[in-house]
């Protein structure tokens, strides 16, 4: 049996950081553990809880578990066998009113064409977060989502 990028079954238990906060949930979905690490020890530190994904099925399990208590998901572009737009509508069809930010360190730089971003933005991205981004960027896009949303 051949497993798609979003099948969850093999996927462990969700793990929060930070789980008795009053703020919103931030699901972080980024392959590069550094950068995923460095975003979630951020956020918990301005008070969010935060769940982190390295794949589209841990992102796609997180999701399902989790959906209603989501605020924000921060959607890496480029993630193992997965890419941003396909994993922003699984997203969008789970939850209409999803909450997404996307993240990609190659926009603008013809690695993400422009019309695949125009498409998910007419269909409720939220915004862009390019990357390398620093503390106060990564609070700021957060906190101007959580408002628009």
């Amino acid at each position: 049996m051949i497993k798609s990028a979003t099948d969850s079954s093999d996927v462990g238990p969700v793990k929060i950081h930070n789980p008795t906060s009053e703020r919103e949930l931030i699901l972080i979905v980024e392959d590069d553990v550094d950068i995923a690490e460095y975003a979630a020890d951020v956020l918990v530190e301005e008070g969010y809880k935060v769940a982190v994904a390295h794949n589209g099925a841990q992102a796609v399990k997180i999701f399902r578990e989790l959906d209603q208590q989501i605020g924000l998901v921060i959607l890496d572009f480029f993630l193992p066998s997965i890419e941003g737009d396909a994993l922003f509508s699984v997203f969008r069809a789970l939850n209409p009113d999803a909450n997404i930010l996307l993240c990609s360190a190659f926009l603008g730089q013809g690695f993400v064409g422009q019309d695949k971003l125009n498409s998910m933005l007419a269909d409720g991205l939220r915004g862009v977060l390019s990357k390398p981004y620093n503390r106060q960027t990564l609070v700021e896009h957060v906190s101007w989502a959580l408002m628009a949303a």
